[in-house]
């Protein structure tokens, strides 16, 4: 096999995905085209954040190590932010109730999210439609390189790449830092 290097890959989301570029636009579910799902709570108060809140008769669930509050309708989207935003004002000078939030959607951007944040770092996305995984050390420049087979006359007479390799971690340089 002849291992050539063919790029980079920019990576501004600290995660990577792996598609048929034709899947893309059918399947893609952008965020202006999705709804609220769900506000994410962590921190180190996240669990007492997440306690005060079903006290006040919110769903909440535990997902991906997060803290995750259900929105049933949009009419619940002002309540629980202001929920969490009393909270935070009620604890502010207290660090270990220190928590922030986001909104979930059920974007395709999220659902992606959603699989590089287990403890694997990786999934599937709908059900073989891309593989997704966090990239080493978050954003930056990571070099590919494709391997391409040598050609077996009987089979094929052109060199056909065999495998792409992404380097996320250049453990050469890992190590020889560890010992210098």
């Amino acid at each position: 096999m002849e291992r050539k290097y063919i790029g980079q890959v920019a990576v501004d989301s600290g995660q990577l995905m792996i598609i048929d570029p034709a899947s893309i636009e059918k399947h893609w579910k952008p965020e202006n085209e999705s709804k609220i799902v769900g506000f994410s709570v962590w921190g180190s108060g996240e669990d007492s954040a997440c306690e005060f809140l079903v006290s006040k008769g919110m769903s909440v669930l535990r997902n991906d190590n997060h803290c995750v509050v259900q929105v049933k309708n949009t009419k619940m989207i002002p309540l629980i932010n202001d929920l969490l935003k009393q909270f935070r004002e009620e604890h502010t000078l207290n660090p270990d109730k220190t928590i922030m939030w986001n909104i979930i959607t059920n974007s395709s951007y999220e659902e992606v999210c959603s699989k590089t944040r287990n403890n694997e770092r990786a999934g599937m996305l709908n059900d073989n439609l891309a593989c997704v995984f966090q990239s080493g050390f978050g954003d930056g420049l990571y070099e590919v390189y494709a391997y391409y087979s040598i050609p077996d006359k009987e089979f094929v007479d052109d060199k056909r790449i065999s495998k792409i390799e992404i380097i996320l971690i250049d453990e050469q340089i890992r190590c020889n830092e560890q010992y210098s």
